[in-house]
């Protein structure tokens, strides 16, 4: 199937040679002094061989477009070209090094075929290869330091290697094994080889892939070598500190692909936002850098996160992300038998506090209170304080840096507090959430515990539950 489609678009032809007594392959010769080219079986390995030359051109010529087309000034990192679209990136991988793990996973499925006379080939094959490097009988084990791309004792004292796929994988997995650390083991207890890739981002530390799983070693692979270009681009200080942020949960990405409500401005914004290369006076990397005041409000440096953030000038702009988030929160909630209540205060609470989006069922008497904060993604540890800071508060105690206020089980609830008024909000609070559920407290079963320098004592407090005029003990 394969040859009579290259022969629709090519013209290849297999030839039978009565004089070698061997089969050729033709194949013609567009350009050339001669008509056609015949390869005979033992120069079969001109027929697959890519040159790496080109493809690095066309990788270049491939990132600049891309450039272009995410509106990214020069200087913009290469590695959001090739990053996958859920952590950011274009999506597209270098053809350069595809041609590199193709080759290298293709090892596998020889190794392990299923026709016996094809591993007997095979194994011939690269025992012969090894051999000629090491000058003598090699083992299983010297075969996957071959693999390997390895220089140790003789595979390094003796330079003259036999042109042949193995060395054509040896060399494909010393520069993976640069990059990505992988190499080739084999196993006494299995009897065959596999390939140890590094784990990045997975619970175990390394993945080791058996020839019968060769077909899951080209995704692995790519998955290294993507997760080794997001390393290198979170490891720069300025174009990494964001990408650090939205790399963490696909749902930062999710208008790459389809484009879900974004603008044009939008899209020709948000890459040089990302990356830190907004022309801004504080934040060019080239050129005179005598003035870095903000144009706007006069602030001494004009820096993304000032622009976004802290110029009072673009106040208005900070009150718009902030609704806009909240609008599309509330949009995707079901309103089916729900209330939903947008910058309003809760109900059954006698407070001035209003959060952001509040979710009422009435049928599972059930609240879910929103509250949206927008930080600017320095770093992950941006986030993590920005969080804090909206769940700091000064009533209840804080549990591994949970705030806990109310601890319940069954029929039995505690509630926490550091100050006598912020208890009282609680046990308000409570009254409140009882009479709306249609339950009651028995004050003859409260109890109250004082904590004090490390220790505890049981004791007596008062506080008023209003459903049933009655005073907890």
């Amino acid at each position: 199937m394969a040859s009579s489609r290259l022969a629709v678009k090519i013209g290849m032809s297999w030839n039978w040679s009565d004089v070698r007594r061997e089969f050729e392959i033709v194949i013609p010769a567009h350009g050339r002094e001669v008509d056609v080219i015949r390869v005979p079986p033992n120069k079969a390995r001109m027929l697959g061989r890519v040159r790496k030359g080109p493809l690095k051109i066309l990788d270049k010529r491939v990132k600049r477009a891309l450039k272009d087309w995410m509106y990214l000034p020069m200087r913009a990192s290469w590695e959001i070209c090739h990053l996958d679209p859920r952590k950011g990136g274009a999506g597209v991988f270098p053809t350069a090094e595809q041609v590199e793990i193709l080759t290298v996973s293709h090892a596998p499925r020889l190794l392990s075929s299923r026709e016996p006379w094809v591993r007997a080939l095979v194994d011939s094959a690269i025992t012969k290869t090894v051999r000629t490097r090491t000058r003598r009988e090699p083992e299983e084990r010297d075969i996957a330091e071959y693999l390997s791309g390895s220089m140790r004792a003789e595979f390094g004292r003796y330079r003259f290697d036999v042109a042949s796929l193995w060395s054509d994988v040896r060399m494909a997995s010393s520069r993976l094994a640069v990059k990505i650390g992988m190499s080739w083991n084999w196993s006494d207890v299995r009897r065959e080889f596999d390939i140890v890739i590094p784990a990045h981002g997975r619970e175990v530390v390394v993945i080791r892939v058996p020839p019968n799983k060769a077909r899951m070693l080209g995704k692995l692979l790519r998955d290294a070598v993507r997760h080794r270009y997001l390393a290198r681009l979170l490891a720069k200080p300025d174009q990494g500190k964001v990408f650090e942020c939205i790399s963490a949960s696909p749902f930062s990405n999710h208008f790459l692909r389809t484009g879900a409500n974004t603008r044009f401005c939008d899209w020709r914004f948000v890459h040089r936002a990302r990356l830190g290369v907004v022309p801004l006076n504080a934040a060019t990397r080239w050129g005179p850098r005598d003035d870095l005041r903000c144009r706007r409000c006069g602030w001494q440096s004009e820096t993304l996160p000032h622009v976004l953030d802290h110029c009072k000038v673009h106040s208005s702009a900070w009150r718009g992300r902030h609704d806009a988030i909240l609008h599309r929160l509330a949009g995707e909630v079901p309103r089916a038998s729900v209330e939903i209540r947008v910058d309003r205060t809760p109900p059954m609470i006698d407070s001035a506090l209003r959060p952001d989006l509040v979710v009422v069922d009435e049928g599972r008497r059930k609240i879910v209170i929103v509250d949206v904060t927008v930080p600017f993604e320095n770093r992950k540890n941006a986030l993590d304080v920005a969080s804090l800071a909206a769940q700091r508060d000064n009533v209840g105690y804080r549990v591994n840096g949970i705030p806990i206020t109310v601890l319940a089980y069954a029929d039995d609830v505690a509630l926490v507090s550091r100050k006598p008024d912020g208890m009282m909000k609680l046990l308000d609070l409570a009254d409140r959430i009882a009479a709306w559920s249609g339950l009651k407290f028995n004050p003859r079963k409260c109890a109250t515990l004082h904590v004090a320098g490390g220790r505890g004592a049981v004791g007596k407090s008062t506080g008023g539950l209003s459903n049933n005029k009655d005073r907890k003990e």
